[in-house]
């Protein structure tokens, strides 16, 4: 599983649109999109913002990033 996969599930586990998820972080829908294809790669900055929008420490993100997993038993232990 890549990032991008990664992103898309946490935001639609949250329930939220791209659109509100890149209005939350301050960046275009468009840059958004590209994260969640892969497209582009997240700064460190920016995925701080973006696990802290998702109620998740930058750690957890990292985790999950390197366990390529966002299964729901994993998202329900660190998701707020």
């Amino acid at each position: 599983m890549k990032k991008g996969k990664i992103l898309k599930d946490l935001r639609r586990k949250k329930g939220i649109t791209q659109e509100e998820i890149s209005g939350l972080l301050e960046v275009t829908r468009t840059t958004y999109c590209k994260w969640e294809n892969d497209k582009v790669d997240l700064t460190i900055s920016q995925a701080v913002k973006l696990a802290a929008a998702y109620g998740l420490k930058a750690s957890i993100l990292v985790q999950m990033f390197e366990a390529e997993s966002t299964t729901t038993e994993f998202i329900k232990n660190f998701l707020l």
